[in-house]
C-alpha cells in the first residue's frame, strides 16, 4: 500500500469490494464455496483489458482491506 502527497491510497490493482447476495455457488479467495448469503466481490485487475473476472469474499476479506 502507497500514500500520496495528496492522501490517496494506493491498494493495488483490484477494484473495490461491492456487495452482492450470491444466488448461485462460488467460490472465494480462499477456496469455500458460497451460496445464498450475502458475500462481496471485486474486479480482479481492473486496469487490464480483457477483463479479469471477479474475485468473491466474505464480511471478513472486506473489512480487512478497509
Amino acid at each position: 500500500m502507497v500514500t500520496t502527497d495528496a492522501g490517496l491510497t494506493w491498494r493495488g490493482p483490484q477494484g473495490p469490494w461491492q456487495s452482492m447476495f450470491a444466488w448461485l455457488p462460488v467460490r472465494d479467495i480462499h477456496g469455500h464455496r458460497h451460496w445464498l448469503r450475502k458475500i462481496y466481490r471485486r474486479e480482479r485487475n481492473k486496469y487490464v483489458m480483457p477483463f479479469q473476472g471477479w474475485e468473491y469474499g466474505t464480511i471478513f476479506d472486506y473489512l480487512r482491506d478497509t
